[in-house]
C-alpha cells in the first residue's frame, strides 16, 4: 500500500481512518488531510496523536457541505469494503466525483480478492451469499473484544473485474492496479475525463 500512497496529492480525505496511521503520515508529508471514522475511540486516538482534522462521521454521511472539496480520496486497509454493497458503492462513488477537484483527482482504494481463498468456511459463506443474491465477497460481521461488541455491518471484498463493474458509470475509471502481495491489491481511480496516471 505504501506504493499506492505515493499517488496521493493535495487536500485529501482519508475514509475510515481508524487510529490515523495513514492520516498522520500524509499530514507529516505536508498535505491537508481530513480523517473520518464512525468510531469515537478511533477519533479520540487520532486527536491524541496530533492529527489536526479528524471527524466522527460515517462514510454514508459524506458530502461537500460537511467536508468540502478534495484532490485525493484514500481508502486504505481494505477500506473499499466500506462501500458495503454494489448499490451503495455506485452511489458513494458518484458523490465522491462531486467532492473532488478537476486536477489531481484520484481515489486510492485497497481491497482483497475474495476468490483467492481456499478456506472451506469462506467458500461455503460465499456460496451462501450467491444463493441469497449477494456478492460472493459481501461479508456481514461485527467487532468484538472481551464483553464489548459493535453493531453488525456489511464489508465488501471484490475482484478486479467486480471493481471495474462497480466503478462503471460513476464518473470514475480505474487507471491502474497496483499488484499485491497475496490476495490484497490497490487500485488508482481517476475521473473519466482525466488523463491516465503514468505507470
Amino acid at each position: 500500500m505504501q506504493k499506492a500512497i505515493e499517488y496521493v496529492q493535495g487536500r485529501t480525505l482519508d475514509m475510515g481512518c481508524g487510529a490515523g496511521c495513514v492520516t498522520l503520515y500524509l499530514q507529516q508529508r505536508g498535505l491537508g488531510v481530513v480523517g473520518i471514522d464512525s468510531s469515537p475511540l478511533d477519533i479520540q486516538i487520532c486527536n491524541e496523536r496530533g492529527i489536526q482534522d479528524a471527524r466522527l462521521l460515517s462514510v454514508t454521511q459524506i458530502n461537500v457541505k460537511k467536508l468540502g472539496i478534495f484532490d485525493s480520496i484514500v481508502l486504505t486497509g481494505n477500506n473499499f469494503g466500506l462501500f458495503g454493497n454494489p448499490v451503495r458503492a455506485k452511489r458513494l462513488l458518484r458523490r465522491l466525483s462531486k467532492m473532488t477537484t478537476d486536477n489531481a483527482r484520484r481515489i486510492i482504494a485497497e481491497t482483497t480478492d475474495p476468490y483467492t481463498t481456499v478456506n472451506p468456511v469462506d467458500l461455503s459463506y460465499q456460496e451462501r451469499n450467491r444463493a441469497e443474491g449477494r456478492m460472493s465477497g459481501q461479508y456481514r460481521h461485527r467487532e468484538r473484544y472481551l464483553n464489548l461488541k459493535g453493531a453488525w455491518f456489511d464489508w465488501l471484498f471484490v475482484s478486479r473485474d467486480e471493481m471495474r463493474s462497480m466503478v462503471d458509470d460513476t464518473g470514475w475509471t480505474i487507471n491502474k492496479f497496483i499488484e499485491p502481495e497475496g490476495s490484497q491489491y490497490a487500485a488508482v481511480l481517476g475521473k473519466v475525463t482525466s488523463r491516465e496516471i503514468d505507470t
